[in-house]
């Protein structure tokens, strides 16, 4: 992927007892998505990185026969994590063509994937992270 056009935002917490002080979020101007932030820790010091790769295209993988688009949309193939004072990090990959029937991330299916209001309710999203 090449150069990104991003806007650069800094948010800075107003609650002292949350975990970061701030985060720099970079954000595409294109798809305003954000594929990099910084996270500082309570004394101001860089603490976390967080990299969400993006990937703009009609599908998310050459096997994919659902999640097949007449546009390009973005797709997150994993996120990284990186303590930067730990000097550790955590990867999440997320499904592709190595899970058979399952293609990631769907955009715009809604009532074709059998999306209905009552799943989009909070307590139904909190009885199924459950």
């Amino acid at each position: 992927m090449g150069k990104v056009d991003t806007y650069v935002l800094e948010a800075v917490s107003r609650v002292p007892q949350y975990n970061f002080s701030k985060r720099i979020l970079y954000i595409d101007k294109a798809m305003f998505t954000i594929p990099y932030t910084d996270l500082y820790d309570r004394d101001g010091e860089l603490w976390k990185i967080w990299l969400q790769p993006t990937n703009y295209a009609k599908k998310p993988h050459a096997d994919a026969n659902v999640a097949v688009y007449d546009y390009e949309v973005p797709f997150f193939p994993e996120v990284v994590m990186v303590d930067i004072q730990l000097r550790r990090a955590t990867r999440a990959a997320f499904p592709g063509s190595a899970f058979p029937g399952e293609e990631g991330f769907y955009y715009n299916f809604g009532d074709t994937m059998g999306t209905t209001d009552s799943q989009l309710t909070l307590a139904e999203i909190v009885r199924s992270g459950q």
